[in-house]
């Protein structure tokens, strides 16, 4: 089973209700609860249950918890910045991550119809027919509540190479937990 239809399956939109016999090797929702509950990272486990179980009451928690991982960082580096705009930059990086970054022109399609030829499909100009396209700076700016310059002088080094990285690693146990008790 993969990991993440596993996970999904604890999303109380999917739950089977049905019982029946499994057999051998059947993955119940109360496996893969107990997969969860045995990673060690409170921030993984907390992705995993925001991002692939549809259930965002816990998104107030990892928050909590990414926001308290930064403050770490930022005494370790000696950040001057207050609490609350690390606040606000942890919550950015959350939506940023758990977002679908779905190209705006061709709505994830990575193709628009040519201009010329309606009936051809010509790869999407503004995301290089990928499909998705990252937010843009200016984005990122007014999502955190503070000035272009000011997040680009202050936030975007530390941004792109402190703060989404604990999401990437949070992101990274969770799999290596969930295919380690589960299988892939």
């Amino acid at each position: 089973m993969i990991a993440a239809k596993a996970i999904a399956r604890i999303n109380p939109r999917i739950h089977r209700f049905e019982r029946g016999i499994g057999g051998f090797g059947a993955i119940t929702e109360a496996d893969i609860l107990l997969a969860l509950s045995l990673i060690t990272s409170q921030g993984a486990r907390l992705l995993g249950r925001v991002l692939y179980a549809g259930q965002a009451n816990f998104q107030p928690d990892l928050w909590l918890t990414m926001t308290l991982e930064t403050h770490i960082v930022a005494g370790r580096e000696g950040w001057k910045e207050s609490g609350a705009e690390i606040g606000r930059v942890c919550r950015l990086a959350l939506r940023e991550f758990l977002s679908p970054r779905h190209c705006s022109y061709c709505k994830g399609q990575e193709s628009v119809p040519d201009p010329t030829n309606p009936r051809l499909m010509i790869s999407c100009q503004k995301c290089g027919g990928q499909g998705s396209r990252a937010w843009s700076e200016s984005r990122r700016a007014r999502e955190a509540e503070m000035g272009r310059e000011y997040w680009q002088n202050h936030w975007n080094e530390r941004y792109c190479n402190r703060m989404l990285p604990v999401l990437d690693k949070y992101h990274d146990i969770l799999w290596q937990g969930i295919v380690r008790r589960l299988g892939d």
